[in-house]
């Protein structure tokens, strides 16, 4: 009986010990928990002037991305459409009656977004006019405009709105697409090395 008595007690302290153990570590990892909920008042100013920039970098780009879409419809007009990000990157896609007839992705220079950045903050796209459907088998070219959140796409027609086809014709000036859409010998061996 006293050998059972002795591991019982033996036991009793073992468990006592992983009970006093795992209340301690509960009680270090709540600890923990409050000092990463609670930041400090530097890291708070930290965080607060990060989102700061954050929202005047946003608000100083004029875009987030625009889509151009040539629709030839069943003409004999250029068919492709080219995207472009404001970090730079772009994709043109060519579909028929252009050179390059496939999908290349590129990327733009700081100089020419800050370009098309201006060309966006010089105009409201979202109070232009301009038709917001699609009239079957006529050639079109539909331009949406993202800004954050926002989104509009419009549709022109044979040249109009005028100031539709300004805007798109002025950023497709800047991407200098006619390497893709005219390209000469030279230049469609550049664009397959892309």
């Amino acid at each position: 009986m006293k050998t059972a008595n002795s591991i019982t007690r033996k036991i009793n302290s073992a468990i006592t010990g992983l009970i006093l153990m795992m209340s301690t570590s509960l009680l270090i990892i709540s600890c923990q928990k409050d000092e990463m909920q609670q930041p400090s008042s530097e890291n708070n100013t930290a965080s607060k002037t990060n989102n700061s920039n954050a929202l005047s970098k946003s608000s100083a780009m004029a875009f987030s991305s625009i889509r151009i879409d040539h629709i030839a419809a069943k003409s004999l007009l250029a068919d492709y459409s080219v995207t472009i990000h404001s970090n730079g990157m772009a994709t043109y896609e060519g579909r028929r009656n252009v050179h390059i007839i496939r999908s290349v992705d590129f990327k733009i220079s700081r100089e020419k977004i800050g370009q098309i950045n201006n060309i966006c903050k010089s105009i409201d796209f979202f109070k232009l006019q301009g038709s917001h459907t699609s009239i079957p088998d006529m050639p079109s070219v539909e331009t949406t405009f993202t800004l954050l959140d926002k989104q509009s796409k419009l549709s022109d027609y044979e040249g109009q709105p005028a100031q539709l086809v300004s805007f798109r014709t002025k950023i497709e000036n800047i991407l200098d697409l006619s390497r893709f859409i005219n390209a000469t010998a030279g230049t469609a061996v550049a664009i397959d090395k892309m």
